[in-house]
């Protein structure tokens, strides 16, 4: 149908034909404003919120030596299961025969970190941490890559707890750790006093030790010191634990050799028995115990971090070494105070010189401290920890991305989902004059150690980029969808979700939008209508919750900007 101005007697002037155009004009663009409604995103999706901060794969953060923050599940005084991070657990010893203490750290989210001293032996300096190829996460489809967990599960890092042990006596250093599924591995250094290497094997059950006779788990967070408790040149362990059973330490003897070690139930015996409130005014929870002859008596006593925040030591107080007792322990002090945060470890050991038990501490900050010893021996006297500082991130600065978070498969190394733009990025070009920035999903072409197995690169494995606005949509409601992508490198199955729920009768619903992305190395603009329409069993809402994502195969560089969702109200 057209339109037509149909006249009889009277012709409009010249102007008014003028008027009429212009009437109509606005009519068309008032019009084409109804079809649109504003973007709903606007405020909200922005990526260079924050400021620009150390790279994470650096091992430093302004200065100071801090790893990865891990999440898993834990119990609360109050008896609820909450999430946690449980921070990293650290050992020291030479790992590379230059004859200084260098420090290994495994962090909450499973990954292994090597700190190489390049100070002296009274002044240390830990300048950088480079992640080691190790991953000790639960297997998937008979490789040693964890499952993917996804961040409303929030229990699947793998929380390592660690030593360093040389087994043969030879000066080359091996390491011994635990993890929240309460599994114990021994991690061999194939390498040589003065170069270790360690290598990941194709099957990670050539690394486990067993540590009951019928193959199960009896705790989880297992936290091992391994020390030669009967003197008899074997290694036994001391094991520290988290299912809150009976809050004990456990020495479980050796009854294999030191390089095939033999752990179980029937040779255990609670070194330290119910660590509860009674016994030290606080629960001794995620016990991550180490030995070290505090008193100087030349008996073996322990000292161990907790859930709390404390490091307590139990002085042995045996006068028969075959039969262990222990008095009732006391928090160490450090200056005015005796608490250091929450889910502490400990090493000992000594970074300056002085001879005397000094104690390497984390804790849930995820950074690394140093409490110097001013004492004597027999009498340790403390100041309140010091961070380990005088790191060089040598990696680029990034600004982590605001609102966007990674769901990934565990063990991935190097991955980043940071905001780019010119300052950040020299070279970068945004699809249009008007964005200012862009998210960017990467991985970091700067690692140190490349050295990583396939298997910790699972080509079928989904990534998965979430954004969860602080958006509603309406049901039975059309929208446009629009963003801007560019990619580089390898990437299949690319897609994005939306994702609506509602409460119904029976719970949390969900109503899915999947569909293809394409892309290419340049900005290519992906635009969509899309409709939620609700499903048979769910009873009608107002407003339902919104997430979207992007899914997709490999490990691409993936840019993404211009984020928009308008609702048409025709």
């Amino acid at each position: 149908m057209s339109l037509q101005f149909v006249t009889s007697k009277l012709r409009p002037k010249p102007f008014q034909y003028s008027f009429c155009w212009i009437a109509i004009f606005c009519l068309i663009l008032v019009s084409a404003r109804q079809v649109k409604g504003q973007n709903l995103l606007a405020a909200a999706n922005a990526y260079d919120y924050g400021q620009i901060v150390d790279n994470r794969w650096g091992g430093v953060n302004n200065s100071v030596l801090t790893v990865l923050p891990g999440l898993q599940k834990a119990v609360n005084d109050a008896g609820a299961i909450v999430q946690s991070n449980p921070g990293p657990s650290v050992a020291i010893g030479d790992l590379n025969g230059d004859g200084l203490p260098d420090l290994v750290v495994g962090d909450a989210r499973g990954f292994f970190w090597f700190f190489p001293n390049k100070g002296t032996p009274t002044q240390p300096k830990f300048t950088y941490g480079e992640v080691m190829p190790i991953w000790i996460g639960a297997p998937r489809n008979s490789s040693y890559q964890s499952y993917i967990r996804w961040p409303d599960e929030n229990g699947d890092n793998t929380v390592p707890r660690i030593c360093l042990v040389d087994f043969d006596k030879g000066g080359k250093l091996g390491i011994v750790a635990g993890n929240y599924e309460g599994k114990l591995f021994y991690i061999h250094n194939d390498g040589s006093a003065q170069q270790p290497k360690f290598r990941m094997p194709q099957d990670l059950s050539q690394f486990l030790v067993p540590t009951y006779s019928q193959g199960k788990l009896w705790c989880n967070f297992l936290a091992p010191c391994l020390y030669d408790w009967w003197g008899n040149g074997l290694l036994d362990l001391i094991m520290g634990e988290g299912t809150y059973a009976s809050n004990s330490i456990y020495l479980l003897t050796n009854k294999g050799t030191n390089q095939n070690p033999v752990f179980n139930e029937d040779n255990m015996i609670k070194l330290i028995p119910n660590v509860t409130r009674d016994r030290l005014k606080a629960v001794g929870e995620h016990l991550t115990p180490q030995v070290v002859d505090w008193n100087n008596d030349g008996k073996p006593d322990i000292i161990t971090g907790e859930r709390l925040g404390y490091i307590d030591v139990y002085l042995n107080t045996t006068t028969d070494p075959l039969h262990p007792q222990f008095d009732q322990g006391q928090h160490v002090l450090f200056g005015g105070t005796d608490n250091l945060g929450q889910f502490t470890t400990v090493a000992v050991g000594d970074l300056t010189g002085n001879k005397l038990p000094n104690l390497l501490i984390s804790n849930s900050s995820n950074q690394l401290s140093y409490a110097t010893n001013h004492g004597t021996l027999g009498n340790p006297l403390f100041n309140k920890p010091v961070p380990i500082q005088g790191g060089v991130n040598p990696l680029p600065k990034i600004k982590p991305a605001t609102n966007w978070t990674i769901w990934k498969a565990e063990g991935i190394p190097y991955v980043n989902l940071v905001s780019t733009n010119q300052q950040i990025e020299p070279g970068f070009e945004p699809p249009a004059p008007e964005f200012k920035s862009a998210l960017k999903y990467y991985t970091e072409s700067h690692a140190f150690n490349t050295d990583f197995p396939d298997q910790f690169y699972p080509q079928d494995d989904t990534q998965i980029i979430q954004y969860n606005p602080s958006v509603s949509l309406k049901p039975r409601t059309r929208y446009t969808l629009s963003f801007w992508v560019k990619t580089v490198g390898d990437l299949s199955n690319f897609n994005y979700i939306l994702l609506s729920n509602e409460i119904g009768p029976t719970g949390w619903h969900a109503i899915d939008i999947v569909k293809p992305i394409s892309s290419s190395g340049s900005w290519t603009q992906f635009s969509d209508s899309v409709y939620f329409e609700l499903r048979p069993d769910t009873t009608p809402s107002p407003t339902y919750a919104f997430q979207f994502k992007i899914a997709f195969n490999g490990h691409p560089t993936l840019y993404f900007d211009g984020f928009s969702l308008t609702e048409d109200t025709h």
